[in-house]
Protein backbone atom coordinates (compact mmCIF):
# COMPACT_ATOMS: atom_id res chain seq x y z
CA UNK A 1 0.00 0.00 0.00
CA UNK A 2 1.15 3.56 -0.69
CA UNK A 3 -1.27 5.40 2.11
CA UNK A 4 -1.73 4.19 5.43
CA UNK A 5 -4.97 3.37 5.36
CA UNK A 6 -6.20 3.76 8.93
CA UNK A 7 -8.63 0.73 9.72
CA UNK A 8 -5.55 -1.26 8.19
CA UNK A 9 -2.92 -0.38 9.77
CA UNK A 10 -5.12 -0.52 13.41
CA UNK A 11 -6.76 -3.78 12.27
CA UNK A 12 -3.07 -5.24 12.01
CA UNK A 13 -1.66 -3.79 15.38
CA UNK A 14 -5.07 -5.19 17.29
CA UNK A 15 -4.29 -8.35 15.29
CA UNK A 16 -0.54 -8.54 16.97
CA UNK A 17 -2.30 -7.69 19.99
CA UNK A 18 -4.04 -10.24 20.30
CA UNK A 19 -2.05 -12.83 19.37
CA UNK A 20 0.89 -11.77 21.57
CA UNK A 21 -0.89 -10.03 24.44
CA UNK A 22 -2.20 -11.68 27.71
CA UNK A 23 -4.38 -9.08 28.14
CA UNK A 24 -7.26 -9.26 25.67
CA UNK A 25 -8.68 -6.32 23.57
CA UNK A 26 -12.87 -6.67 23.30
CA UNK A 27 -13.56 -8.21 20.03
CA UNK A 28 -15.79 -5.31 19.37
CA UNK A 29 -12.82 -3.12 19.29
CA UNK A 30 -12.56 -3.94 15.34
CA UNK A 31 -15.79 -1.82 14.39
CA UNK A 32 -14.39 1.34 16.09
CA UNK A 33 -11.32 0.62 13.74
CA UNK A 34 -13.62 1.70 10.80
CA UNK A 35 -14.24 5.58 12.16
CA UNK A 36 -10.23 6.06 12.43
CA UNK A 37 -9.60 8.28 9.59
CA UNK A 38 -6.37 9.99 8.02
CA UNK A 39 -6.55 13.90 8.82
CA UNK A 40 -3.12 15.06 7.79
CA UNK A 41 -0.13 13.58 6.06
CA UNK A 42 3.17 14.12 4.46
CA UNK A 43 4.53 10.88 2.74
CA UNK A 44 6.72 10.08 0.72
CA UNK A 45 7.24 7.04 -1.91
CA UNK A 46 10.47 4.43 -2.12
CA UNK A 47 11.37 1.91 -3.59
CA UNK A 48 13.97 -0.75 -1.87
CA UNK A 49 15.79 -2.86 -3.60
CA UNK A 50 16.35 -6.79 -2.38
CA UNK A 51 18.59 -8.98 -4.38
CA UNK A 52 15.75 -10.56 -6.75
CA UNK A 53 12.89 -8.34 -6.15
CA UNK A 54 11.58 -4.44 -5.04
CA UNK A 55 9.38 -3.53 -2.84
CA UNK A 56 7.46 -0.01 -2.46
CA UNK A 57 6.03 1.75 0.64
CA UNK A 58 6.28 5.05 1.84
CA UNK A 59 7.88 7.00 4.60
CA UNK A 60 6.41 10.32 6.60
CA UNK A 61 4.29 11.43 8.89
CA UNK A 62 0.41 10.91 9.14
CA UNK A 63 -1.79 12.40 11.77
CA UNK A 64 -5.27 10.15 12.66
CA UNK A 65 -7.93 11.47 14.26
CA UNK A 66 -11.22 9.67 15.48
CA UNK A 67 -15.23 10.64 16.06
CA UNK A 68 -15.97 13.18 18.61
CA UNK A 69 -18.46 10.39 20.09
CA UNK A 70 -15.55 7.86 21.00
CA UNK A 71 -16.16 6.76 24.35
CA UNK A 72 -13.59 6.73 26.59
CA UNK A 73 -12.36 3.10 27.29
CA UNK A 74 -12.30 2.59 23.09
CA UNK A 75 -10.18 6.00 22.92
CA UNK A 76 -7.93 4.35 25.39
CA UNK A 77 -7.81 1.29 23.57
CA UNK A 78 -7.08 2.95 20.02
CA UNK A 79 -4.15 4.89 22.44
CA UNK A 80 -2.60 1.84 24.03
CA UNK A 81 -2.78 0.33 19.41
CA UNK A 82 -0.90 3.67 18.70
CA UNK A 83 1.64 3.25 21.28
CA UNK A 84 2.25 -0.78 20.18
CA UNK A 85 2.89 0.07 16.94
CA UNK A 86 6.19 0.91 17.65
CA UNK A 87 6.46 -2.89 18.34
CA UNK A 88 4.35 -3.89 16.12
CA UNK A 89 5.28 -1.90 12.97
CA UNK A 90 3.20 -1.23 9.91
CA UNK A 91 2.49 -3.25 7.05
CA UNK A 92 4.59 -6.05 5.30
CA UNK A 93 8.21 -7.37 5.78
CA UNK A 94 8.37 -5.52 9.45
CA UNK A 95 11.58 -8.39 10.31
CA UNK A 96 13.10 -6.85 7.61
CA UNK A 97 13.12 -3.73 8.75
CA UNK A 98 10.34 -2.26 6.76
CA UNK A 99 6.86 -0.53 8.67
CA UNK A 100 9.06 0.71 11.73
CA UNK A 101 6.61 2.99 13.41
CA UNK A 102 6.89 5.80 16.17
CA UNK A 103 4.28 7.55 17.52
CA UNK A 104 5.31 11.50 17.38
CA UNK A 105 2.38 12.70 19.93
CA UNK A 106 0.50 12.13 22.91
CA UNK A 107 -2.99 10.67 22.06
CA UNK A 108 -4.45 10.94 18.70
CA UNK A 109 -7.17 14.08 18.05
CA UNK A 110 -10.73 13.80 18.03
CA UNK A 111 -13.10 15.43 15.31
CA UNK A 112 -14.38 18.53 17.16
CA UNK A 113 -18.29 18.20 17.65
CA UNK A 114 -20.53 19.81 15.56
CA UNK A 115 -21.87 22.86 16.98
CA UNK A 116 -25.17 23.10 17.85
Amino acid sequence: MLFPEASLAFGSYLSKWQHFSPIKVDEHMAEFLEQIIVARYRLNTHILHFNSYQETGFEGECTFELPADFDEDSLKTINALADFAFYAGTGAKTTMGMGQTRRTTRGLRQQKPPAP
